[in-house]
């Protein structure tokens, strides 16, 4: 890649959405007939998912007794794949603007409160604004946010969440075990 691919990846939010619309374009080129979306339901077994989760996942998401809602970008047949074997209530797929999907989540189904929010994304950042906004308006009760850093250091965690985990959830799926966590869940 050339100096400009540099610049513009300096910047995370160029970044996320030069990302953001290559893969809506493969998606639109390459996933968009049955054969292959058939070809990934081939692939995409319980097995291949638990494999590719990482360590602790698949506890933290059974630890949480509750609803728990799947915002993505992916396509459907891979979001719900991953979602069943989660336990999500609900998958909401080939979202490009999460912020948006829940602001609009929030508005219709207002008798939920409490929400956990956990991502990586700058999208998943602005659906963490987005609850806080709606808390400071009192419109829901209460929120926590958790970023999943790649490299859990000091330098590189998330000041708008309420709490940073590296990508091994040992160490929340020890909070939610022995504190108290009790609330509506929104993953990416």
């Amino acid at each position: 890649m050339g100096a400009g691919w540099d610049t513009l990846t300096r910047n995370p939010i160029k970044k996320e959405t030069v990302i953001s619309r290559r893969w809506k374009k493969y998606v639109d080129l390459f996933l968009n007939d049955e054969e292959s979306i058939s070809a990934l339901n081939y692939r995409f077994t319980t097995d291949y998912i638990q494999k590719s989760l990482f360590p602790g996942v698949e506890e933290f998401y059974s630890l949480l007794r509750t609803q728990k809602f799947y915002v993505t970008r992916n396509i459907y047949p891979i979001a719900a794949a991953y979602g069943s074997i989660l336990g999500f209530s609900g998958v909401l797929a080939e979202e490009d603007n999460k912020s948006k999907r829940l602001e609009t989540f929030i508005e219709k189904c207002p008798y939920f409160q409490r929400y956990i929010i956990k991502g990586d994304s700058i999208g998943d950042a602005e659906m963490n604004d987005v609850l806080r906004h709606y808390l400071k308006k009192k419109k829901i009760k209460d929120v926590v946010g958790i970023y999943v850093s790649k490299k859990p250091k000091e330098s590189q965690m998330n000041k708008d969440f309420a709490m940073n985990i590296g990508r091994n959830y040992g160490a929340v799926n020890d909070f939610i075990k022995y504190g108290h966590l009790d609330k509506n869940f929104i993953s990416t």
